[in-house]
């Protein structure tokens, strides 16, 4: 992925929803999602994302074990 986008070109909405995907593209690329919502139950993700979950000042990483809402807690920091 090669995609540029200079911050004084966004004028219009369609430029902040070209944004809006950029940043969701690279999100995807990286393949980590984070939430102030603790992933299990709550969020679907494909088996094998990471999310990052903050939880006031605690993070923990979790991991999709099955592709719907269910995840498991692989770290605390």
């Amino acid at each position: 992925m090669d995609i540029r986008i200079r911050i004084g070109e966004l004028k219009t909405p369609q430029d902040i929803l070209k944004l809006v995907s950029t940043i969701s593209e690279i999100a995807d690329e990286l393949d980590t999602l984070i939430t102030e919502t603790a992933p299990n139950g709550n969020i679907s993700g494909r088996q094998g994302k990471i999310a990052l979950y903050k939880n006031g000042a605690t993070y923990t990483t979790w991991i999709n074990t099955t592709g719907l809402k269910v995840w498991q807690q692989i770290s605390a920091e």
